[in-house]
């Protein structure tokens, strides 16, 4: 099992992290936020670039990665930058909160939504399931609101709804900080990522580009590249 996760110290000692996969895994014998942290450890530098393509995953392993580079990011005294480079959905929303810059070029998404699961048991045991994720959408909406420029009421409404921003609209709300320019997303997801949301844009899920793609600066075709690894998504089995 490969981990979701990738990363490589550059040539400016800035570690490169990419999250171009589900968050998570729901068998046994999947890698955890610990083993990131563990990776983190083993490398040197001074700064933390953090790309992400993803459809979201496990609630509490997205929340302990967040906390992971939280903490990171205090004790070294670093600065960490979030690329957006498709999505960030559900979880991944979360981790990308993270930035203390986050960019998103004008194709880009977040996706925000209340965490669910499924359930099983009688109506006591429903009960509690019901009132942990309501504690779990508390927490998860005390990190958006450290950038949300709006009300309380505003972002529950934008929860509740299972909202897809626009890189625009982020910026509007204050999620992200910048929007750069569009680029062409060649790869495709994986329709399994997205069978538990109720409203993917059309361009997520019908993403083809068989367009020869037009002479671009090298930053925008390391951006092409790293999206071009995407990877695909298992079956999810828990909290989205």
């Amino acid at each position: 099992m490969e981990k979701y996760w990738k990363m490589s110290v550059n040539d400016k000692d800035e570690l490169d992290i990419y999250i171009y996969d589900q968050i998570g895994d729901y068998w046994y014998d999947s890698y955890s936020p610990k083993d990131l942290l563990e990776d983190i450890k083993a490398e040197s530098f001074n700064k933390i670039n953090l790309y992400i393509n993803s459809p979201g995953g496990d609630v509490f392993d997205g929340v302990a990665i967040y906390n992971i580079l939280q903490r990171v990011k205090s004790d070294k005294n670093i600065k960490i930058d979030v690329h957006v480079d498709g999505m960030a959905a559900s979880i991944a929303s979360i981790i990308a909160m993270i930035g203390d810059n986050i960019y998103m070029p004008a194709n880009s998404m977040l996706m925000i939504h209340n965490p669910w699961t499924y359930a099983a048991g009688n109506a006591i045991e429903l009960r509690k399931t019901a009132e942990e994720l309501d504690k779990i959408c508390d927490s998860m909406k005390t990190i958006y609101l450290k950038r949300f420029n709006q009300t309380d009421e505003k972002l529950t409404e934008l929860l509740d709804s299972e909202t897809w921003l626009t890189a625009d609209e982020a910026l509007a709300y204050g999620l992200c900080d910048e929007v750069l320019e569009e680029v062409k997303i060649a790869a495709k997801f994986d329709d399994k990522a997205f069978r538990n949301y109720k409203n993917v844009p059309d361009a997520f899920l019908n993403a083809k580009n068989k367009e020869k793609l037009p002479e671009m600066d090298s930053e925008t075709k390391a951006m092409i590249e790293r999206i071009n690894k995407t990877l695909k998504y298992e079956e999810v089995f828990s909290y989205e």
